[in-house]
């Protein structure tokens, strides 16, 4: 949904929509469709605004007001936007049924399908989202990310085969699709096709080279070639784009420990669990390397051979 519109503005026309509301109550004059409509001016302002705990109720009362008098267009553009709502709560079990209700009012909308592939590919019902991808492409089969996310869904039932076709289905659609090089490049290196899945991730990376997750997977690429110091570059670029972004302290971490610096590992891991402190595996690694730097009689990891 374009929002060209500042928050202000949003904010601006709930009041005034709710005191248009509040005064039509009793007049005779205004039609429950009008006081609909402005229900579901009001949930779609809240979702711009990402006051998304307003929307649903919002759309309940506008379909409650005006529901009868609309279109099953209408109705389902309704169903959809409490569906999107709940998605950006994470609530997807609150979402599926306002998808499905929104493909009750419009069977073949492909953006509906597609949200709705989205919400059962979160709750893990891989097969019921294949089948929503599926429908979304017979309706749409211009959708790069309806392919990507399919390709997903095939990969995690154990069909690589099938999610490459997919994923190549979306670089096909569109050629700078950076998602698809990413993850055909991961399952070339699962494959042991180190070389092919190394460029397919590069090019991933370069074709998003503002965003952490491509140069963190940039850098497990150069680790699997052993360009460890490139690998390095990849980690700290990536920690630069987003100093958030736990993955790539860990990675690092792991570099640093497998080229014979503890220390820096040590920090790095360090660094990670103040991001993720629950991660049990990065708690026992700087423990023992903690155990191990306090022990001068153990000797450190060895670097790899160049």
């Amino acid at each position: 949904m374009p929002d060209p519109c500042p928050p202000h503005i949003h904010r601006r026309s709930i009041v005034q929509l709710q005191e248009l509301i509040t005064n039509a109550i009793d007049d005779p004059q205004v039609t429950r469709a009008e006081i609909g409509e402005w229900w579901l001016l009001i949930a779609e302002h809240n979702y711009l605004i990402a006051a998304y705990e307003f929307v649903p109720g919002a759309v309940e009362r506008a379909l409650d007001y005006a529901g009868g008098t609309w279109q099953a267009d209408q109705r389902g553009r309704c169903h959809n936007l409490a569906g999107m709502a709940h998605f950006r709560m994470d609530a997807y079990l609150e979402a599926i049924p306002c998808f499905e209700r929104s493909l009750g009012e419009k069977r073949n909308d492909a953006a509906v399908w597609h949200n709705l592939g989205l919400c059962q590919l979160h709750q893990g019902q891989l097969e019921q989202a294949a089948e929503a991808f599926a429908h979304a492409i017979e309706a749409d089969p211009n959708d790069a990310s309806t392919y990507h996310h399919w390709g997903i869904v095939l990969s995690r039932l154990g069909d690589s085969e099938g999610a490459m076709r997919r994923f190549q289905q979306a670089i096909t659609v569109d050629r700078d699709y950076a998602p698809s090089y990413l993850n055909r490049g991961l399952l070339l290196l699962e494959k042991g096709e180190v070389s092919q899945g190394y460029r397919e991730i590069c090019r991933a990376a370069a074709l998003e080279p503002k965003r952490a997750k491509y140069w963190n997977y940039r850098g497990l690429a150069h680790m699997e070639i052993c360009e460890f110091r490139t690998a390095l570059l990849d980690y700290n670029r990536a920690i630069e784009l987003d100093p958030m972004y736990a993955p790539a302290y860990l990675n690092r971490a792991l570099l640093f420990e497998a080229t014979g610096d503890p220390e820096a590992a040590r920090d790095s891991l360090i660094k990670f669990l103040r991001l993720d402190p629950h991660h049990q595996h990065a708690q026992r690694l700087v423990a023992r390397i903690e155990a191990d730097l306090n022990r001068p009689d153990v000797p450190l990891s060895e670097p790899p051979a160049a």
